[in-house]
């Protein structure tokens, strides 16, 4: 089904009037030429329904040859409202970009968990953590909803999300998963308690020795930690491709710019879904692997990693040397 061609027109005519003022018939030349209009009355139409919401404004001026032309220009209202469509648009595009990444980060982790002998889909009666550090809001939604609510059924799930996100999230999830524990600064969990922590998202400074400890401390003497932080194509691999680390930094620095000239109520609704400076710290900086291995490898009994896999460094280590006894 075609999307109507009055919308498309509607936002065209919006964004060629953002630019600069100009007068009707010249807006149909611009837009005839993308064949969006045919006839005149087409664009008179949709023009006058702008203006009767209140985003054209009209004002006459001298033309110095004939009758004054009116010339067309954008009001407060019809501003924000390509800013809305423009944020629309992005969320859209947005949304699909993330269901695809983690579609395939999914399927990466499984195999990884498969080469380490964890078969995903016979999890059973066991205690898993979830921590998503510094996981930006749009990926732990998606990662939640594809690999941990198929969990919740027959395993108890704890996760613990940091910041405002987390009653968002938990308030979706508990619609339709009923055996999931959110944790908050004020929770945690029993010591030994823990079949499987999995740590997602991190960046240096937050992974430190004595959060790992932490986290040894709380699992059982036979349970596992898996950590997973971007590779050396980081988060921009995944989104844009195998181009290698910096051309996709550099597309999300300019994106990350485009949006700091959105006014403030829809800038403030991707730069919060999406802290660019942790993502380029986190994924940058790859002497961050020879310090996890290092940590692991003085707490934890057996340490794994796959390096082939691509996009993500994901870490494997289980049996915790010297577990705090209750």
């Amino acid at each position: 089904m075609n999307r109507p061609n009055s919308t498309l027109i509607r936002f065209e005519v919006l964004k060629i009037l953002k630019s600069t003022p100009t007068h009707g018939y010249n807006l149909f030349l611009l837009l005839s030429q993308k064949g969006l209009v045919k006839h005149p009355s087409e664009l008179y139409k949709i023009l006058r329904t702008l203006k009767d919401k209140g985003l054209l404004h009209e004002e006459s001026q001298d033309s110095g040859q004939g009758p004054q032309k009116k010339v067309l220009s954008l009001t407060s209202n019809g501003l924000e409202e390509y800013y809305l469509q423009i944020t629309e648009s992005i969320q859209i595009l947005t949304d699909l970009m993330v269901e695809a990444v983690i579609t395939i980060f999914r399927n990466l982790l499984t195999d990884f968990l498969k080469k380490s002998n964890i078969q995903y889909d016979r999890f059973q009666k066991s205690a898993l953590f979830f921590d998503f550090a510094h996981f930006p809001p749009p990926f732990q939604k998606e990662f939640l909803l594809k690999f941990v609510v198929p969990l919740q059924e027959k395993n108890s799930i704890y996760i613990r999300i940091v910041g405002n996100y987390l009653y968002e999230i938990s308030s979706l999830l508990n619609k339709i998963a009923s055996n999931l524990i959110f944790l908050d600064e004020n929770l945690s969990v029993k010591p030994q308690s823990m079949d499987y922590i999995f740590l997602v998202g991190i960046e240096r400074g937050i992974l430190l020795k004595e959060r790992v400890t932490n986290y040894a401390n709380v699992l059982k003497p036979d349970g596992g930690i898996i950590i997973i932080r971007p590779g050396k194509s980081g988060q921009g691999g995944l989104l844009w491709g195998k181009g290698g680390e910096q051309p996709p930094r550099i597309i999300g620095m300019i994106f990350h710019d485009f949006i700091q000239t959105f006014p403030e109520k829809f800038r403030q609704k991707f730069v919060n879904q999406w802290p660019l400076k942790e993502f380029e710290e986190g994924s940058a900086n790859n002497s961050l692997d020879s310090e996890i291995v290092k940590i692991l490898e003085e707490i934890f009994t057996l340490v794994q990693t796959h390096e082939e896999i691509p996009f993500v460094n994901i870490y494997f280590a289980r049996n915790p040397k010297n577990p705090n006894r209750a």
